[in-house]
């Protein structure tokens, strides 16, 4: 006999894939700069998708105020510590500067989606500048490992 599934049970299960892959295409749009097509390459999926995924989200309004980076915040917490350590009068208050600090110490704690996109990307240039035929072979796979990462880890 087969297994009876709940009503809408796969389409539960595909709509958490399209939100983790609207999730990810958000943030490579907004934080890293990425264009439309190459998010769509990227997750297998229809540029037009993309297109409709950043009208409806007001992408462009999000990504022109998010235009800072984990390591341009690094900088400027790093600074004022070390302005602090230098003998100056500290610009934020000290529960602030806790909280910076806390912040400081958890940017790197975990491995996204981005940062491994970001270090095949770099793989992908340092392959092509040192063996341009191997990095052409190499990039379905590496789009598979990213696709298969995303999947495994959200």
């Amino acid at each position: 006999m087969p297994l009876a599934l709940p009503v809408g049970y796969f389409v539960g299960i595909m709509g958490a894939k399209k939100d983790k892959e609207r999730k990810i295409a958000e943030d490579l749009f907004v934080r890293q700069g990425w264009t439309a097509k190459a998010i769509a390459d990227l997750l297998n999926v229809r540029e037009s998708t993309i297109g409709d995924w950043r009208v409806q989200d007001d992408w462009e309004a999000l990504r022109e105020s998010t235009q800072v980076s984990p390591l341009a915040i690094r900088k400027l917490i790093l600074k004022e510590l070390k302005s602090i350590l230098d003998g100056n009068k500290p610009t934020l208050d000290a529960d602030n500067l806790i909280k910076l600090a806390k912040v400081n110490d958890s940017l790197g704690d975990k491995i996204t989606p981005e940062v491994v996109i970001n270090v095949m990307m770099l793989l992908d240039e340092y392959m092509a500048e040192q063996n341009p035929k191997l990095s052409i072979e190499c990039l379905d796979i590496h789009k598979r490992f990213i696709r298969h990462f995303i999947n495994v880890n959200g």
